[in-house]
């Protein structure tokens, strides 16, 4: 999700994931940039989409604050 949110990724892997339009969302100061699809089935739940947006959420607010690939990796394996 890190390298969606900085467009790392090929295209056709970007268009997976859609990002909120509106971030004046007061509970999550705008770090948490991708839009929550609402699924379905429990296929469409295991999806990459759902489930990458929802643990990007899920993660600390230093973690998704992270300006580089690098940084983000070290602070992941810290925590570890």
């Amino acid at each position: 999700m890190f390298k969606v949110k900085n467009y790392l990724l090929p295209n056709c892997v970007q268009r997976l994931f859609e990002l909120r339009e509106n971030q004046h969302h007061f509970r999550d100061t705008g770090t948490g940039i991708f839009k929550k699809i609402r699924a379905r089935t429990k296929n469409k739940n295991n999806c990459m989409s759902v489930k990458g947006a929802n643990l990007w959420k899920s993660l600390e607010k230093e973690f998704r604050m992270c300006t580089s690939i690098h940084i983000f990796k070290k602070c992941l394996n810290s925590r570890n």
